[in-house]
C-alpha cells in the first residue's frame, strides 16, 4: 500500500520485451545490446543525487561480436523513463541506413550523461519532473535502449534510483497512540535541504488516501530539525479539518517535499499514528417500534395510522443526545435533540411518518443515535425501519411505461406514461443515486382524479434546464392519499446514439419559433415557425414530435430555395385535440438526392393550470331528509371550467355541475340538498377546476360533509333549516338569515369573523330575544358590523343559540368578497335597542307576506291596551307594545290568523304605501289597468290603486331614470319617512322643522328635510337616524303612533 522509493543500490535488470518496434519491423528478438553500465563520479552506481551536482554516466555497448553486420544498418533510440513516461531523450533516434556511421554511433553511445535536471520539453516530462531545470523527484527510473535491424530487434532496460536534494527523514509521531481529549501527538522530522514541505494526516482507502487534516501546507522551510517548537501545528489534536475528533483507528502522517512551490513532489515519507479515545458511554436499550409493533410501519391516517416510537436508555448521562431519522438519500426527515437533563440519559419521541407535511414514501429509513460526552469519543448506533403501506385503498398505478427507456435528448424525448387508479396526489421525479435531479411542476404533489392516464415527456434536462450527463437514472412516480403512498420506479438512461442534431444544416437554416421557449395554445393562439430553405430540395417534412405523438405541420416536394418561410401551429393534433403539455420538438426532415438531413427546434407546450384557492361548505353537517341543504363555496386563482362531483365511499358517484365557467378571484356558491343519500353514507364533495381548453390540465380539492339526522329533543327548541342568503356577497347588500324553531325559545344570533364561531364577534343580531315563537323565522340584516361599517372581505360564521329548557346551537359559513354578477347598493348605520334586536336587523316571523287591511284615522282617539295581550308575540314588555295596541285599536294594523302580530317582520314599499295612505285617510283612486310607466309592477295587482294614488298625489315617483317601482323591496327609514310626510302633505297637513336633525344626516342629502321633521317629532330614538336601516311592522306602528298621538 505504501511505496518507499528506491534509495539504495539498484539491481541491474535486462528485460527483453516482445513488442513491435516504432522504428523497424524485426521478426526476431535477439541480444543486440551487450550491456548498459551506469556510473556516478567514476564509481559504480550506488545512488544518484542530482541535487548535489552529480552526473549519471551511461555507457551502452552493442553486441558487435555476433551482429556486427546487422548493427551497421541498425536504427534505435536511448531514453530515460519514469512511470512509463519519457522524460529525457539521451540519444535521439538514429537510422544508419539513412545517415551516420557505425563507428561514430558506438563512440556516442559510450559517453551519454544525464544531470537529473534536464528534461524533454513535453507534457509527460513536465508532469513527472516539474519545470525544466528542477531536480526530478526521487524514485525509480529506467534507461531504455531500443535497437532494431531488418531481421532483429532488442528492447533493453536498466533500472536506477534518484535520491532528491530535499527530503525528510527521522519522521516520528510521539506518542504513536493517544487520547485526543487529553493529549496531542507531536510530530517531528529532519529536513535535508531547503525546500517546500507539506505534512498531512491521511486515511488510506483501498486505492488512495483521504486527507483528514493538513498540518503544514506547502511551506518554505530551511534544512534542519522540526518539532512543535519550530512549527506549532505539528502538535496534532486528533481532529479533522472541520474541528471534529476523528474516530478511533490508525491514521498515516505523510510528508512531501518540493524544490519550488509549484513544482512536483520529489520525496515523500510516512509514519503511523493511532487515535484512541476512551468512552464511558454505552446503550442499555435503543428501540424504534411502530404502534402495532409489526415488522413495518404504516403511518397513513386511514390505514394503520401508526406512530413510530423511538426510545433509548444510556448507561450514564451524556452531554448531548441527537437522533436523526434519514431516508435513502441521507436526508433527515425527523430530528430529535435531547432538551432536558433526563433526556440525556433516557428518553423517547414519536414520528408520524410525515416529512414536509406529507407521508413519506415507502422504503427503508435509518434511525441514528449519536451521544457525545466531553473527553470521549461519540457513541453512534443505528437501526433500520421499514415504511410500508398495506391498505387496499392506497393509490395504485397501471400501464406504466417509459418509452424509449434509453434515449438521446438531441433527437427525442423519453415519454413516461401511467394511469392512477384512485384519486391521489401525484409526484414525478427523475433521480440519480443522490436524489431528484428533475422535478415536474404539474406533478409536484398535485391532485388528480382516479383513472386518468398521464403522459409526461422528459427532454434529458435537469430542473435548472441543463442537459444531464450520459448515465442511468430512475423514473420515480409517487401517489399519496389518506391510505398511504405508492411508489413506482422505472429505469431510463441517457445516451448519445444519434449524435448531435442542430437547429440548422445545409438544407434548412435560421429556424426560429415565436414564442421562443414556451407556447401556451390557449393564450398565444398560434406558434409561428420561420425558417430558410438554403437550396432547392426534393422534399421537406416538418413535424411537431413528442415521443410517439406526431403532428404533421408541413409536407411538400420540389421546394425552391427561399428565405423567411413561415408555418403556423395552433397547438392541436390531427384530431383537433390540444397537444399534451411538455417538451415538443419541431423536426425538419429534408432530402436532396441521396442526402437526408434533420434539424430541430425545441418548444415547451404549456397550459395555465387552474389553482383552487378556497373550497368550503356553508354547513358541513345537515339533515337532507328535513329539506336542509348546504352551499359549496369556492374561489379559483385562474379562469377555468368547474365540475362538482359527489363522492361516496371515496369514489365518484354523481356530477352536480359540469363545465361551469368561472372567473378567477371570484367567489361562487352552488347549493346542494344532499340528494337521496343516506345518513350512513360517507360523502365528500370534489371540485375539479379544468383549464379552459384542455381538460387534462386541472386542479382538484375535496371537502367532507356529514348527512346526519337532526333528532328532536323535548328539552330543546330544535333549530332546523338554517341558512343565510346570499351566502356569498360583496358586503354591500342586506342578508337574510332563515331558520325554523320547533318551540318558543330565547334566541341569540351573532356574526363571527372566520371559519368558526370561535372567531371574534363582529355583530350581534339578536341579543337574548325572549320568547321567540316557534315557526319559520326570517332575520333581515343590513350586513353592517357593530360599528356600522361594511364587513371586510373574509369568511364569516353566523351562530344561532336558542334556549328552551336546554341550549341548542347551529352555525353556518358565508363569504364577503368579490362575487360575480352582484349589483351593489350602499347602506350604513348601526344602533342598539332595548329589546335585544339590533337596529341593523328586521325580524320576519312565520315566513308570511300577508298584509292585513287596516282602518286608519288621522287623529286616533282610542286608548292603547296596557298589556298587548291581544297578540301572542307582543308581550307587555315589548318595546312596541303601546304602539301596536294603538295601531290595532285604530284599525291601522291587524294581526294574523294565528294570533300573532309579527312586529319584527319587514314591510315592503307597497305595503307601507297602503298603511300610510289609509292611516291619513287619503282618498284612493281607481286602478286604470296600466303599469303607470313602471316596468316591474304587475298590472291589476292589489297594490296598483295605492301606487296610482301615491303617484298622482306626488307621494311616490319610483326610481328616477330607471322606470322601476320595486314594489316588493323592503323599505328603509329614509324612504319611509318621505312617504309618511309626503302623504301628510297630500291631505293638507303642514309641518315645519325646528332646526334640529340627526347627527348622521349629511347636509344636502335627498332625505335631509324629512329627517329634520322626524327629529322634531322624535320618531326614532337616539342621535342617529340610520337612514338605511330596514323598517319592520312594529317600527312603522311606533313611528305613526309617535307622529299622531
Amino acid at each position: 500500500m505504501l511505496k518507499k522509493f528506491l534509495s539504495g543500490l539498484c539491481a541491474v535488470l535486462v528485460v527483453a520485451m516482445s513488442m513491435p518496434s516504432v522504428f523497424a519491423s524485426a521478426p526476431t528478438n535477439a541480444n543486440l545490446v551487450n550491456s548498459v553500465s551506469l556510473t556516478v563520479d567514476g564509481s559504480n552506481l550506488y545512488y544518484f543525487e542530482p541535487s548535489k551536482g552529480q552526473v549519471l554516466n551511461v555507457n551502452v555497448t552493442l553486441n558487435t561480436t555476433d551482429f556486427a553486420g546487422e548493427l551497421a544498418s541498425s536504427s534505435g533510440i536511448v531514453e530515460i523513463q519514469k512511470n512509463d513516461k519519457v522524460i529525457k531523450t539521451l540519444y535521439p533516434q538514429w537510422d544508419l541506413t539513412v545517415s551516420g556511421t557505425f563507428s561514430d554511433l558506438l563512440t556516442s553511445l559510450s559517453t551519454l550523461t544525464w544531470d537529473g535536471k534536464s528534461i524533454d520539453d513535453t507534457a509527460d516530462a513536465k508532469s513527472a519532473c516539474g519545470s525544466i531545470g528542477a531536480v526530478c523527484p526521487d524514485g525509480d527510473y529506467i534507461v531504455r535502449v531500443y535497437v532494431g535491424t531488418p531481421k532483429y530487434y532488442n528492447d533493453y532496460m536498466r533500472y536506477f534510483g534518484v535520491r532528491p536534494n530535499i527530503y525528510t527523514e527521522n519522521l516520528v509521531a510521539t506518542p504513536a497512540s493517544f487520547n485526543p481529549y487529553a493529549q496531542t501527538s507531536d510530530i517531528s522530522f529532519t529536513l535535508v535541504g531547503d525546500g517546500f514541505v507539506t505534512v498531512k494526516v491521511v486515511e488510506w482507502g483501498e486505492e488512495d488516501y483521504v486527507v483528514k487534516n493538513t498540518l503544514i501546507d506547502n511551506k518554505s522551510l530551511t534544512a534542519g530539525n522540526y518539532t512543535k517548537t519550530q512549527e506549532p501545528t505539528l502538535s496534532w489534536d486528533g481532529k479533522d479539518s472541520s474541528g471534529n475528533i476523528l474516530p478511533n483507528k490508525e491514521y498515516t502522517v505523510r510528508t512531501t517535499t518540493k524544490q519550488t512551490a509549484s513544482g512536483a513532489d520529489i520525496h515523500e515519507d510516512y509514519t503511523y499514528i493511532t487515535v484512541n479515545s476512551p468512552t464511558t458511554l454505552s446503550l442499555t436499550s435503543f428501540t424504534s417500534t411502530p404502534t402495532l409493533a409489526g415488522a413495518s410501519f404504516d403511518p397513513s391516517a386511514s390505514g394503520n395510522n401508526e406512530d413510530l416510537t423511538t426510545a433509548y436508555t444510556l448507561a450514564a448521562p451524556a452531554d448531548s443526545v441527537q437522533i436523526d431519522i434519514k431516508n435513502q438519500y441521507n436526508v433527515v426527515v425527523k430530528p430529535f435533540t435531547a432538551g432536558t437533563t433526563n433526556e440525556k440519559t433516557s428518553g423517547s419521541f414519536q414520528w408520524d411518518g410525515q416529512y414536509a407535511g406529507h407521508l413519506v414514501e415507502p422504503g427503508v429509513y435509518t434511525v441514528t443515535l449519536t451521544a457525545s460526552k466531553s473527553g470521549e469519543v461519540n457513541l453512534v448506533s443505528s437501526k433500520s425501519v421499514t415504511v410500508a403501506y398495506s391498505n387496499a385503498n392506497k393509490p395504485a398505478f397501471d400501464s406504466v411505461t417509459v418509452i424509449p427507456s434509453s434515449f438521446d435528448p438531441d433527437i427525442e424525448d423519453s415519454i413516461v406514461t401511467f394511469r392512477n387508479t384512485k384519486d391521489a396526489e401525484l409526484t414525478l421525479e427523475i433521480r440519480n443515486n443522490d436524489g431528484a435531479i428533475r422535478t415536474f411542476s404539474d406533478y409536484d404533489r398535485d391532485s388528480f382524479n382516479a383513472n386518468q392516464t398521464h403522459s409526461v415527456a422528459w427532454n434529458g434536462k435537469d430542473t435548472s434546464g441543463s442537459y444531464v450527463s450520459i448515465a442511468a437514472y430512475k423514473v420515480v412516480i409517487l401517489a399519496e392519499n389518506a391510505y398511504g403512498v405508492t411508489k413506482e420506479e422505472k429505469d431510463v438512461s441517457v445516451n448519445n446514439s444519434g449524435g448531435t442534431v442542430s437547429s440548422s444544416n445545409a438544407h434548412v437554416g435560421d429556424i426560429s419559433v415565436s414564442p421562443s421557449s414556451k407556447f401556451e395554445p390557449a393564450n398565444d393562439e398560434e406558434l409561428k415557425i420561420k425558417f430558410d430553405v438554403d437550396q432547392d430540395l426534393d422534399s421537406l417534412l416538418v413535424q411537431a414530435v413528442r415521443g410517439t405523438d406526431i403532428v404533421e405541420l408541413y409536407n411538400e416536394t420540389s421546394i425552391v430555395k427561399e428565405n423567411n418561410l413561415e408555418i403556423n401551429w395552433d397547438g392541436t393534433d390531427d384530431n383537433g385535440d390540444y397537444a399534451d403539455t411538455g417538451s415538443w420538438k419541431i423536426m425538419f426532415k429534408s432530402k436532396k438526392g441521396s442526402t437526408s438531413l434533420t434539424a430541430s427546434k425545441s418548444i415547451e407546450v404549456s397550459y395555465d393550470k387552474p389553482s383552487i384557492s378556497d373550497l368550503y361548505v356553508s354547513k358541513d353537517k345537515f339533515d337532507n331528509d328535513l329539506g336542509e341543504h348546504t352551499n359549496i363555496l369556492f374561489r379559483l386563482k385562474n379562469d377555468a371550467k368547474v365540475d362538482i362531483v359527489i363522492m361516496q365511499g371515496g369514489s365518484d358517484d354523481d356530477t352536480i355541475e359540469e363545465d361551469m365557467e368561472v372567473v378567477k378571484n371570484t367567489w361562487y356558491a352552488v347549493e346542494w340538498d344532499g340528494g337521496n343519500y343516506d345518513y350512513n353514507d360517507t360523502i365528500s364533495i370534489k371540485l375539479v377546476a379544468k383549464n379552459t381548453v384542455n381538460d387534462t390540465v386541472y386542479d382538484s380539492a375535496k371537502v367532507s360533509v356529514d348527512l346526519a339526522e337532526d333528532t328532536d329533543s323535548s328539552s330543546k327548541s330544535n333549530v332546523t333549516n338554517d341558512y343565510i342568503t346570499p351566502v356569498v356577497t360583496s358586503g354591500n347588500d342586506s342578508m337574510t338569515l332563515n331558520f325554523e324553531l320547533e318551540e318558543t325559545a330565547d334566541v341569540t344570533i351573532t356574526i363571527h369573523k372566520g371559519k368558526s364561531s370561535s372567531g371574534s364577534v363582529i355583530a350581534t343580531l339578536l341579543d337574548h330575544v325572549q320568547d321567540m315563537a316557534g315557526g319559520s323565522q326570517e332575520i333581515v340584516w343590513n350586513g353592517k358590523d357593530k360599528n356600522g361599517k361594511t364587513l371586510s372581505k373574509d369568511l364569516y360564521t353566523y351562530k344561532i343559540v336558542s334556549k328552551a329548557k336546554s341550549t341548542e346551537t347551529e352555525t353556518g359559513l358565508f363569504v364577503v368578497g368579490v362575487v360575480g354578477d352582484i349589483s351593489a347598493s350602499s347602506s350604513s348605520g348601526s344602533s342598539s335597542s332595548s329589546n335585544g334586536v339590533s337596529s341593523n336587523v328586521t325580524i320576519v316571523t312565520g315566513g308570511g307576506t300577508e298584509t292585513p287591511t287596516p282602518v286608519v284615522t288621522p287623529t286616533p282617539t282610542t286608548t292603547p291596551s296596557s298589556d298587548c295581550s291581544k297578540f301572542s308575540d307582543v308581550s307587555s314588555s315589548n318595546q312596541y307594545c303601546d304602539a301596536v295596541a294603538w295601531a290595532s285599536a285604530n284599525n291601522i294594523f291587524n294581526g294574523y290568523s294565528d294570533g300573532s302580530f309579527k312586529p319584527y317582520q319587514t314591510i315592503n314599499r307597497v305595503e307601507l304605501l297602503k298603511v300610510v295612505i289609509e292611516a291619513f285617510g287619503l282618498v284612493l283612486e281607481a286602478d286604470d289597468g296600466t303599469d303607470l310607466g313602471f316596468k316591474d309592477v304587475i298590472k291589476g295587482s292589489w297594490y296598483m290603486k295605492y301606487v296610482k294614488t301615491a303617484k298622482d298625489k306626488g307621494i311616490f315617483s319610483g326610481d328616477k331614470g330607471k322606470g322601476t317601482a320595486r314594489p316588493d323591496a323592503v323599505i328603509n327609514r329614509a324612504e319611509a319617512i318621505k312617504l309618511i310626510f309626503e302623504t301628510a302633505k297630500a291631505i293638507g297637513l303642514s309641518y315645519s322643522p325646528n332646526g334640529s336633525n340627526y347627527s348622521d344626516v349629511k347636509s344636502g342629502s335627498w332625505y335631509e328635510s324629512y329627517a329634520a321633521l322626524a327629529s322634531k317629532f322624535g320618531l326614532f330614538d337616539g342621535s342617529n337616524l340610520y337612514p338605511a336601516n330596514l323598517m319592520s311592522r312594529g317600527e312603522v306602528a311606533e313611528v305613526l303612533y309617535r307622529l299622531m298621538k
